[in-house]
Formats: structure tokens, C-alpha cells, sequence
């Protein structure tokens, strides 16, 4: 390791883990996901970048904003006042509101391995109550839940937690489709800069709600979701 990494402030060692739990290379297994997007290209709905651009303005401010997004900012504050039994209603709230299948599962899947290589990383009590709850069957452990909770740990910002949940989220969504369409790389990036804005709206209507406002207004994804197991091929788990 480098010496400077020693002298790296607190600023600069949060901004790192943050950009590294976030990032598509840490081991979720996000990559083996769509959300279905795959049924929404196959049948030719998302088939260029400007198509993929409004499909994911839908899924962020009526499916992200104030279902994922929104449970990841409530498990972060749940879990700074050490409220276990709100964490526990919230993971299962988020589970039931999930109507298809294949998303339920994608969501704990990325979650749980998502805390068990964070666990690998850093030490703390709040993580090994989690996974202990994760393990007794009381929590499911879905990948917002784990992600506040961990935001939380690693101490960063709330509002910086939240950008960097919808950043992971879209850029996520956006390789799948690059690989699903196809589009090129610069396409990809090109999606990305035109939802700037999107994004920081997503991350800031989500820390407007409370949990009464939990909930998705998207029920053409979750139809297409649901279809996605029975498609003829398929790229993805989800």
C-alpha cells in the first residue's frame, strides 16, 4: 500500500468507501440483475439510448424514489438510534411491496452479499446484528435496507449516501442494458449525464418521505418483471 494513503483525511477516506461499496465491482452480484428490463427490451420498448433515458426516468422517481431509495434513508436513521424492530418491519415492507418474484430475491441476494463482503472490510457491532438477524430468519436483509445501515457505519452523509445509492442503482441499470440492447459504451455514458439531474431529484424526493409514503407507482415494471421468468431466453436472473 502506498504511504500517502496513511495521511488521507476522514473526508477523503469516506469519499473512497463510499465510491467503493457503490461502485459496480463491489461483489453484489448486481451485474446478474435487470429488474425487467430485459422483458421491457425484448419487447422492443427500450431499444436505443433516448428510449432507455425515459425508461429509466419512470423507474427512478416512481419505483426508486419512494420505494429503494426511500427505505435506504429510513434503515440509515433507524440504525442511528438503534431501532432493530423498525429496521426489521421496514426490510419486510420493502419485501411485500415487491410483487414479483425474481426482484424479492434480487434484492436480498444483492443485499446479503452485499453486507457479508462489507463485514469482510470493517468490524462493527451494528453489521453482525444484521447478519445474525439475517440468519435467525428475522430479516431478509434487501440490498437498500443493507445499504442505509452500512452508509450509517461507515459514517457517511446522508445526503452523499443517497446520491451515491440512485448513482449505483442507475449506472447498474444502464450496463445491463448496454449488454441487453445492445448499446456502446458511449451511449452508456451519455445515459448517464442526461439523468443528473434526475438523480439528485430522486435522492432528495426520497428524504422528503416517510415510511407511510413507502411504495412503488409503477405497475408496468412490475408486470414486466413478473414475465421476465417465463421469457423464451434470458440474460439475466431478474
Amino acid at each position: 500500500m502506498a504511504s500517502g494513503l496513511n495521511h488521507l483525511t476522514i473526508t477523503e477516506q469516506s469519499l473512497l468507501s463510499l465510491l467503493q461499496i457503490s461502485d459496480s465491482f463491489f461483489p453484489t452480484g448486481a451485474f446478474s440483475h435487470s429488474y425487467g428490463l430485459e422483458t421491457y427490451v425484448q419487447e422492443g420498448q427500450v431499444a436505443s439510448k433516448e428510449t432507455l433515458a425515459r425508461f429509466l426516468t419512470a423507474y427512478l422517481l416512481e419505483s426508486t424514489a419512494t420505494s429503494d431509495c426511500l427505505a435506504m434513508v429510513l434503515a440509515y436513521g433507524y440504525v442511528e438510534n438503534e431501532e432493530w424492530e423498525k429496521v426489521l418491519k421496514l426490510d419486510y415492507l420493502l419485501s411485500a411491496q415487491k410483487l414479483a418474484r425474481e426482484s424479492r430475491e434480487a434484492s436480498v441476494k444483492t443485499g446479503t452479499r452485499m453486507l457479508r463482503a462489507v463485514m469482510k472490510l470493517i468490524e462493527d457491532s451494528r453489521l453482525v446484528r444484521l447478519s445474525d438477524l439475517i440468519d435467525s430468519g428475522q430479516a431478509f436483509g434487501n440490498h437498500a435496507v443493507v445499504y442505509g445501515i452500512v452508509a450509517k457505519v461507515y459514517g457517511f452523509g446522508i445526503k452523499e449516501a443517497a446520491l451515491a445509492y440512485v448513482y449505483a442503482v442507475t449506472a447498474s441499470m444502464i450496463n445491463n442494458a448496454v449488454r441487453l440492447i445492445p448499446l456502446g459504451q458511449n451511449d452508456g455514458q451519455w445515459v448517464l449525464a442526461q439523468l443528473q439531474d434526475l438523480m439528485a431529484e430522486t435522492a432528495k424526493k426520497a428524504m422528503q418521505f416517510s415510511l407511510e409514503d413507502i411504495g412503488s407507482s409503477a405497475p408496468a415494471l412490475e408486470i414486466r418483471s413478473m414475465q421476465h421468468e417465463r421469457l423464451y431466453s434470458r440474460l439475466f436472473m431478474s
